[in-house]
This record gives structure tokens, C-alpha cells and sequence, in this order.
């Protein structure tokens, strides 16, 4: 991959995660202000992750999406970052998923798939 293809690829997903935080802020009725303090932050710097406008370091973005009651979650295969579940979604889809692979016996495999997904961080240590 050429590097200017690299950074097209890279500016599109930067725009995908800082108009998915800012979906995520607008909803809960938060003004930049009030998710720069949550996340301990400066106002600017939650401007510049919603327009794209610099390539934020990953500890900003997790504290962003946390900011907002979202977990960052990075799948293999996926080259981007999802941010759209909250604590709650992920949990009804374990739920669902569990109980379709009990009617199907697959339930090992997509117990330790659901296990890495849902694993909070106290956990992993």
C-alpha cells in the first residue's frame, strides 16, 4: 500500500470515529466542553478528533468513546475502530449469540469469541 493510499485510508477512518463520537456526545446532550472535562481533555482537542483535523493518540479516543458511555472495541478483520456499541448492546448481543449457539452447538467457540469481546480491562490483568 503506497503511503498516500495509507493516508486517504487512514483521514476516512479518523472521519468515521470522530463523526461517531460526536453522534454519540450530541445524543447524550453534551457540549464539546462537557466531554473534554469527562475525558480530561481540552475543548480543542475533542474539535479536532470530531473533524478529523489531527491524528489523535489512541488513549484520547478510548477516553473519548468512555467520555460517552462507549467502550472501544477493535475487531479482527476490521481496520476501524467500533465505537457504536454501548456496554448494554454488547451485552444483548452476547446474550442473543449465546443462546443461538446452544440451538445450533456451537456454543464453545462463540463463548471464548464473546469472552474476548465483552472482557473489560480489570479483567485481562
Amino acid at each position: 500500500m503506497t503511503l498516500r493510499r495509507q493516508s486517504e485510508r487512514t483521514l476516512t477512518d479518523r472521519q468515521r470515529i470522530g463523526h461517531t463520537i460526536r453522534a454519540a456526545r450530541t445524543a447524550l446532550g453534551m457540549s464539546q466542553r462537557d466531554l473534554a472535562a469527562i475525558a480530561d481533555v481540552r475543548q480543542c482537542r475533542v474539535s479536532y478528533v470530531e473533524t478529523a483535523g489531527s491524528d489523535p493518540l489512541l488513549s484520547t479516543v478510548i477516553d473519548l468513546a468512555a467520555g460517552t458511555g462507549r467502550r472501544l472495541v477493535v475487531a479482527a478483520g476490521h481496520h476501524l475502530p467500533l465505537l457504536d456499541l454501548t456496554a448494554d448492546e454488547i451485552e444483548a448481543l452476547r446474550v442473543a449469540a449465546l443462546s443461538s449457539a446452544l440451538d445450533h452447538g456451537s456454543e464453545e467457540t462463540l463463548r471464548s469469541a464473546l469472552d474476548k469481546l465483552t472482557t473489560t480491562e480489570e479483567t485481562d490483568r
